[in-house]
């Protein structure tokens, strides 16, 4: 009788599976993995935000050097220097 209460016996609730790391990093379901995809995505915007902040200020320093070669062709021009003048504008062709 106590075999056959044996056999017929089914557990109500499954056992739990062990994860493997490969399936848990693909699920994206470790908290690990949850922290890391912050980090990268909170990397990315740092970079990203930098990348602008450097092309607005090279942008500055590319008028603020223009006006200095601006002053600087107006001068020549007035001292009648045409070597200094030739440079100047070969400089300013080479800003743009």
């Amino acid at each position: 009788m106590g075999c056959a209460l044996k056999d017929d016996y089914q557990p109500s609730m499954s056992k739990r599976k062990r994860i493997d790391d490969a399936d848990v990093a693909h699920n994206g379901k470790d908290p690990a993995s949850r922290e890391s995809r912050a980090q990268t995505e909170y990397i990315d915007g740092v970079l990203e935000r930098s990348k602008q902040l450097r092309s607005r200020a090279l942008k500055l320093a590319r008028g603020f050097e223009r006006q200095k070669l601006g002053r600087r062709q107006k001068v020549a021009k007035l001292a009648k220097d045409d070597s200094e003048s030739r440079r100047l504008d070969a400089e300013v062709t080479a800003l743009k």
